[in-house]
């Protein structure tokens, strides 16, 4: 017993040191945690969602499509879309990606699905396609290198509406940034 005493008692002020960091760092990563998960109220043609809050949102196309994309980040910016449109009640997800696909297949440099698939988000059906485009900005003023964009799309078919909600990254910040789009898109309601 006395030599715990002893040990306490010499080693005070490193077991002190020790424990105020480590308190330190774990109300640092609560802190930034609360920082990087917070969240505002958004809504376009009757779809309601939870938007990142600080980042940059404009409406496109008559009011049918929110970006919102990712403030102060260097190169191609994380964003997040989403488009509603109009839809047959016999128009399926995987029709509207489809259609999608070609699209972005004119418009996009080097696009390639790399992977589709049913899925389900909140118990809502959904059609999932994996793709990935090269970006270059088009200005020949600037030295930047072509960036590799890795993204993903979420179809749904509901009410008369198609509701297409983007998730798109470079491709070293894709993996990374997943998580917080997976809560942007549980939080769609509609």
């Amino acid at each position: 017993m006395n030599s715990i005493k002893r040990f306490f008692a010499n080693y005070y002020s490193e077991i002190a040191v020790f424990a105020v960091t480590a308190l330190a760092l774990c109300l640092g990563w609560l802190l930034m945690n609360n920082v990087e998960t917070r969240s505002v109220p958004f809504e376009i043609a009757g779809v309601k969602m939870m938007l990142p809050d600080g980042w940059q949102t404009s409406q496109l196309e008559e009011g049918s499509t929110v970006q919102a994309r990712e403030l102060g980040v260097p190169g191609f910016g994380t964003s997040y879309v989403v488009k509603v449109n109009p839809a047959s009640p016999d128009v399926t997800p995987a029709d509207v990606a489809s259609l999608t696909s070609f699209d972005r297949a004119r418009a996009l440099t080097a696009y390639r699905v790399l992977d589709q698939a049913e899925a389900s988000v909140n118990g809502r059906d959904a059609y999932k396609v994996t793709y990935a485009f090269v970006e270059s900005n088009p200005d020949v003023t600037h030295a930047e290198p072509p960036v590799v964009v890795h993204a993903v799309d979420f179809y749904f078919v509901e009410d008369g509406k198609a509701v297409v909600a983007t998730y798109q990254a470079s491709e070293e910040n894709y993996s990374a940034d997943f998580w917080r789009f997976r809560r942007f898109l549980e939080s769609l309601d509609f």
